[in-house]
This record gives C-alpha cells, structure tokens and sequence, in this order.
C-alpha cells in the first residue's frame, strides 16, 4: 500500500512523521476515478425516469449513505483516535431528536437545523466526556455505553418534546426542482460529500495526525508536550457531530422517530460496519454500511418472525471479520494481492 510520509518539520511537536492511510495516499487517477464514479452515480439517479431505476434502490442508496456518515463518525472516535466509545448511537438520537424539533416545531429551515443539531452534538459530546476520558478500555466502554442507554431514556421522559414512547412525526423536506425520492437522494449524497471530505482533510493534517500519534504512541506524545485527553476530546467532539448530522438525515428518510431506534441493536449495527468495512478507513466506511443495508433488508424481505434475529445476524457476523478477516474488506485486495505474491512451499 502506497503511504506519504509527512515531513519531520510537519509533524505535530516534534513528533516523527506518521504515514497517511486512506483517500490520500492513492494514486491521482484512484481520486479521480472515485469523484467520478460518485458524480456518475448522482446524475444515474437524477435521470430515474428514463433509466427505470425504482424509487426502492434510491432509498436504498440513501440509507448507505447516512449509514455512511455514522460509521465515519464512528470511525473517528476509535479508528483514528483509539477510544472505545459506545454512546455513538445516542448521539445519532440526539441529531434525529434535535432536528425534528428544531425543523417542525420551531420553523428553522431544515439545513440550519441539521447543523445545529450537529453543533449541539459537539458541545455534549465535550461536556459530558470530559470526566471520562482518563478512562481506558473496558472501563470507558462501560462509561459510554451508559451515556448512550441515558439518552435513550431522556428520549422516553421527555415526552411534551420527544413525544415519548410513541415517536414524533417528522415532515418530509422537498429539494426545489426534484421529486421526494431523488430530493432525499441529493440531499443525502451532499451532506455525505461534505462530511467525507472534512474528514479527509481533518485525518491528512497535523491535528489528524496527533490523534493517530496518541492513539500508537502515547507515552512518546505525552514525553513531546502532546495533552491527550485534549485531542480525545476534539475526536470525541467530531464523532458526536456527524452521528448527529446523520440522526438528523435518519429523521428525513424515516419521517418517524422513537426513542428505541438508538438503542444497543443501533451500536451494535455501527460496530459491525465499521469493523467489517475497516476500522480507521473512510472507503471502508462505505463498504460497511452497504453490507448492513443488504442485511437489513435480507431480513425485512424474510418471514415478519424472523426480523428479531437481525441483532444475532450482525454479532455473528462482526465475530467472524474479528476473526477471520481484522483489517476489514478494505484490506482483502491487499491480503490477495500477499497471497499471490507469496512464493509456493
């Protein structure tokens, strides 16, 4: 795999260069095939009528998408930063919640809502993070995960906002000039754009590179002058922001919202994605959440009964990647590529 080294005098502090993985370390024709193939694959949808692609695969293409978005966020947290946060789908409730309220009780214009649903998101994710983040492990696992089971429970309580137990009714934003399919199409595939490349600009400077120098190498950071309580936060900060960014794209593609959506069944499917798709990759963020639409969909398509064991479907599978395959899908045509290469006994 190709790396580009950053220079001595880029790194953050002192520290030696880090090797930058991902969009940009490919090769300039890999970047524009990719930008090319994502343009090609908005203006397919726009054309719909003439194409004959059903209003079911644009749907489907919307879902990848804010999956998309959440997995990235997800990724932040733990595979550029090493925290092993589990509140992850709480704040994916808090940016469905928020924008909900903001864009049908209060009139906001539905992409100011999204971002202040996003920007809440970041100052929560802060505040309430602070005292955990000397915590390692299992033990900031725990921590998180119980913040993520308290937001679930406000979502409950709440009731004269949330709408409690029994959900709140979103409206339907239109997009000036398309249909409903296509405009949640745009508007996803634009929201999912601008997050990417925030990301791939965040993870290829030197605040992207310090998270990755805490995450290999703490104690050489901490001996440098690197704070790394400091950065966990920033990354725990961003991760909240696009789960809520894309809890906020949920509530469009939904148009209903309750309180058990962002539950334990929720992490678990984040957790799949990111691990089975490549943890710390943003293709894999895509690949990943592409394959839990596929099995969301298996299983709506099967017997009513059988759609309570979508939850085991995700665990086995997440056990088996772990397994057999730790770098992700990502990393299978490099594994390929080894075994073909490696000489016969």
């Amino acid at each position: 795999m190709d790396t580009a080294l950053a220079t001595a005098s880029d790194a953050p502090d002192g520290l030696r260069a880090i090797p930058r993985t991902g969009f940009r370390s490919r090769p300039m024709w890999q970047q524009v095939a990719i930008g090319t193939a994502v343009l090609a694959g908005g203006f397919f949808l726009y054309e719909r009528p003439t194409t004959g692609l059903s209003a079911y695969w644009i749907n489907l293409a919307c879902l990848v998408l804010i999956y998309s978005i959440g997995t990235l966020g997800f990724n932040v947290a733990v595979g550029w930063s090493g925290q092993l946060a589990l509140a992850h789908a709480g704040f994916y409730g808090l940016g469905a919640y928020t924008t909900a309220v903001l864009w049908k009780d209060h009139g906001w214009p539905f992409f100011l809502a999204m971002a202040a649903a996003g920007a809440l998101a970041v100052v929560v994710g802060v505040l309430v993070s602070w005292p955990a983040m000397p915590l390692r492990g299992f033990y900031l696992a725990i921590a998180t995960l119980a913040l993520g089971q308290l937001f679930v429970q406000l979502f409950v309580q709440f009731d004269s906002i949330t709408g409690g137990g029994s959900g709140k009714q979103v409206p339907r934003f239109r997009v000036p000039g398309t249909g409903r399919t296509e405009g949640l199409y745009y508007m996803c595939l634009g929201t999912a754009v601008v997050c990417f490349f925030i990301v791939w600009r965040l993870v290829g400077t030197r605040l992207g590179r310090t998270l990755k120098s805490v995450r290999d190498i703490e104690i050489a950071a901490q001996s440098v002058g690197v704070q790394p309580v400091k950065y966990r936060l920033i990354a725990f900060g961003v991760a909240s922001g696009l789960a809520a960014i894309a809890g906020g794209l949920q509530s469009q593609y939904s148009t209903f919202v309750f309180p058990l959506q962002f539950g334990t069944a929720l992490l678990v499917q984040f957790l799949t994605m990111m691990i089975l798709g490549g943890v710390g990759s943003m293709t894999g963020s895509v690949i990943g959440a592409a394959f839990a639409v596929f099995v969301l969909e298996f299983f709506r398509k099967l017997k009513p009964e059988w759609e309570s064991w979508q939850p085991m479907a995700f665990g086995g599978v997440l056990m088996l990647c772990v397994a057999a395959l730790p770098g992700g899908l990502v990393s299978l045509p490099a594994r390929l590529r080894g075994l073909r290469r490696r000489p016969a006994a």
